[in-house]
């Protein structure tokens, strides 16, 4: 019984070293990640990136490229969200009493149509590093607005 649980306790401990050795523990302003390290060692198995400056980015590429890549992936995950948003309050839209004649859904579908054009160039910029997430999100909240206003003067053209 002691030997099956020293056997545990050493594949435990022989786990815990692999993973120090191969991934850093990056602490950032959204939580805990591993990043693979380019080669085992136990150099900077903690890193805490929270105060970083742009000279600390560039003297631990690794890591930078990692969590750049995250963020990326982060922000067009973000971008395909608002669309499905956009594209929801569209369908919400199109169910409302007030907008159930056929040239009122046409001119909704027309309004989705130029709505999601809009966003999907954003989207593009975005992708091309054009422009930065927060000035994407400022964009989105603009042609969202702009969504909902036209939406509400259809609804008062038809009552």
């Amino acid at each position: 019984m002691k030997s099956i649980k020293g056997i545990i306790l050493l594949a435990i401990v022989l786990g815990c070293i692999f993973v120090l050795g191969q991934y850093h523990i990056v602490r950032d302003g959204d939580g805990l990640s591993l990043v693979k390290k380019d080669k085992f060692g136990f150099s900077q198995t903690w890193v805490d990136t929270r105060d970083w400056t742009i000279m600390d980015y560039a003297r631990n590429p690794s890591i930078s490229k990692e969590k750049m890549t995250d963020t990326w992936s982060r922000w067009k995950e973000s971008a395909d969200d608002h669309l499905q948003s956009l594209t929801d309050l569209f369908d919400e839209a199109l169910n409302r009493d007030s907008l159930s004649s056929s040239q009122s859904k046409t001119q909704v579908n027309k309004l989705k149509d130029d709505a999601q054009k809009q966003l999907k160039s954003l989207r593009k910029k975005l992708e091309d590093k054009e422009i930065d997430f927060k000035m994407f999100e400022q964009e989105y909240e603009k042609v969202r607005s702009w969504t909902t206003k036209r939406i509400a003067d259809l609804e008062a053209t038809n009552n």
